[in-house]
């Protein structure tokens, strides 16, 4: 399982999520993003949501599975500026877990296919 994969299933999950809320991710198909761009171009809608529709922030929050213990973590311990970097975080953390699982039962089920 390479970085790039799992990179790339997390953002689909990601995108995903936002947009079963109807949010816009402004992003092209098929992009290719590094760890850092990926967490700033979520931070970007994190901080929107929480502006906008912090309801609607939490409730992907908790479809996503983001334990709630560590978004009141995050509320608590860091600015309000440094807030929607480290929800971004939380939520790529959580989906990268979703989409090594996803890859690895994938690659299960193409094994027992060729068999």
């Amino acid at each position: 399982m390479n970085t790039n994969e799992v990179l790339q299933e997390s953002l689909n999950l990601i995108k995903g999520e936002l947009e079963k809320e109807k949010i816009e991710t402004g992003l092209m198909p098929n992009i290719t993003l590094t760890y850092d761009m990926l967490r700033d171009w979520l931070a970007g809608k994190v901080s929107y949501l929480m502006k906008h529709n912090f309801h609607k922030l939490l409730s992907i929050l908790y479809r996503i599975d983001v334990h709630e213990n560590n978004v009141k973590r995050v509320f608590d311990e860091y600015t309000p500026d440094e807030i929607p970097s480290m929800i971004a975080e939380l939520i790529i953390q959580r989906q990268i877990q979703k989409a090594k699982t996803r890859i690895a039962y994938r690659k299960k089920q193409d094994e027992a296919n060729k068999s």
